[in-house]
């Protein structure tokens, strides 16, 4: 009996493997664990704080430019679950890693979780305050299409990690 945890718990870290290189929204959010997750106090309905990364802008020249530190943090409440039932015949198929990345079934149930996932972290960005615009209004010109960009130069957000 032992042998097949050591199995079920193998594919399941193949499976998580499986499932972040299918994510999209996901990899563009911070994944470091905290310690306050998978405790035993916290439990679902309860809230978490997560830190947020500092960003900094990169300058030009060779003047020195000084950036404060700025760490911010966010609170995320634990109310979702997602999953995929599987049965112990995928679980036969994949008899190891290489058989579990390879097959097909697997990687297509991994593929559609990862997309409720990223459904999931992308309706949070509605939540966002740096929408511009007028809520309902089609953007049919330049002037329009330009207003986000502008914003996100208010906002002091780096070009390159624009998506």
């Amino acid at each position: 009996m032992s042998n097949q945890f050591k199995l079920t718990q193998k594919v399941a870290n193949t499976f998580l493997l499986i499932l972040k290189n299918n994510l999209v929204m996901g990899k563009l959010s911070e994944s470091k664990f905290s310690d306050e997750f998978g405790n035993k106090r916290m439990q679902i309905g309860d809230t978490l704080t997560v830190r947020r990364p500092p960003a900094f802008v990169v300058s030009d020249g060779p003047a020195f430019v000084n950036q404060d530190v700025d760490v911010g943090s966010a609170q995320i409440k634990i109310d979702q679950q997602k999953h995929i039932g599987l049965t112990y015949t995928d679980l036969e198929r994949a008899l190891s890693v290489d058989d579990a990345l390879e097959d097909a079934v697997l990687n297509a149930k991994m593929a559609a979780l990862a997309q409720q996932i990223d459904m999931s972290g992308m309706r949070k960005t509605l939540k966002f305050a740096s929408w511009v615009g007028t809520p309902g209004q089609k953007i049919d010109s330049a002037t329009d299409f330009f207003k986000m960009p502008e914003r996100l130069d208010e906002f002091a957000v780096p070009q390159s990690d624009r998506n």
